[in-house]
């Protein structure tokens, strides 16, 4: 039971954010949120954080989704069972802990910084679906000229 509990997305400890229809994708990614768990697939983490986010932004004005982008990951070896392990985010903005997982899922795990090229694993704003957060790689999005968040770009 220590495991199931341990494993469960945490609530924030405020209230739910007030309903309202004019969100935009930057106010989601600066939404708090909190996150704990001793083992996950990166597939069941994005679920579950989606599935939060959802459920604590009411009247947003488009269907918020985390996908992976299972053909973008393959060529660098990269699986949606990626194992993450012992994660622990409380109170950070949506952006932060989405760039500590993919860290974290990274197959490369010596990269010390999100723009290293060694970090691989990154995640985008969908050009083509408002709403949308795609799970891919540094280099799928430079093939597809999707501009990849600040925390990936190098300031070289």
């Amino acid at each position: 039971s220590e495991l199931t509990l341990a494993s469960e997305v945490q609530p924030k400890n405020v209230a739910p954010l007030v309903n309202r229809s004019d969100w935009t994708m930057e106010d989601v990614l600066a939404s708090k949120v909190s996150i704990r768990f001793s083992q996950k697939s990166l597939e069941a983490a994005m679920q579950d954080i989606a599935e939060q986010m959802r459920d604590e932004l009411t009247g947003l004005p488009f269907a918020f989704e985390i996908r992976i982008v299972g053909t973008d990951l393959e060529p660098e070896g990269i699986t949606r069972n990626q194992q993450i392990r012992d994660f622990q985010s409380t109170g950070e903005p949506l952006a932060n802990v989405l760039t500590q997982l993919v860290i974290k899922a990274n197959p490369v795990q010596t990269v010390v910084s999100p723009t290293e090229t060694d970090q691989k694993l990154v995640w985008v704003k969908s050009p083509e679906q408002a709403g949308t957060i795609l799970i891919t790689t540094r280099n799928a999005a430079a093939a597809n000229s999707v501009e990849l968040p600040t925390a990936f770009q190098s300031t070289d």
